[in-house]
């Protein structure tokens, strides 16, 4: 507990993403965690499309240095994992702003190139994610939401790891 209490970046105290700290001290102990789907958490929702964007640059803020954390040791303890799933992660999580902002401002603009393929990519990963849900959680009435999420998060949301990023040094909590 003293490690993640006293837990820095670039010198400074990390005050954000403390759930997914907490959990890559467990698993840097050789523990296990799974997913229960019929475990329920109840928390505060942003109300207010200001707060919903703080909250988002938040958990950006918190899932960049945690993932900075992880890649010191899951390497070492599960290589395939990480060379399967976490870094192909990190780096599609870390070039889709970059995308986004070539899909829907460069190309239009510069090159004249609709992003209806892009849109229509992102459609068929929601897609896929969709029935895969719906064939896990058959009673999980939500998973149409998908959809509305990856449109707000390919046109939006993905764009705000920048932000996150550029005043990673502001350690304010950012909701309040």
């Amino acid at each position: 507990m003293n490690e993640w209490l006293h837990e820095e970046f670039l010198g400074l105290p990390v005050t954000w993403g403390d759930d997914r700290s907490l959990t890559n001290q467990v698993l840097k102990r050789n523990y296990a965690t799974i997913y229960s789907y019929d475990v329920q958490a109840y928390t505060n929702c942003p109300e207010k499309f200001k707060i919903f964007l703080k909250q988002q640059v938040r958990w950006k803020k918190g899932w960049f240095v945690n993932s900075i954390f992880a890649s010191k040791f899951i390497f070492k303890k599960h290589p395939f994992i990480a060379i399967t799933y976490f870094f192909p992660l990190i780096f599609i999580t870390i070039i889709t702003p970059f995308m986004a902002v070539r899909a829907f401002i460069y190309n239009p603009i510069v090159k004249g190139i609709s992003p209806i393929y892009y849109v229509l990519g992102m459609l068929l990963v929601a897609g896929i994610i969709s029935v895969y849900y719906r064939f896990v959680a058959k009673d999980n009435k939500y998973w149409k939401y998908i959809f509305v999420w990856a449109i707000i998060n390919m046109m939006f949301l993905s764009v705000i790891l920048f932000y996150a990023l550029f005043t990673i040094q502001n350690r304010k909590w950012g909701t309040r």
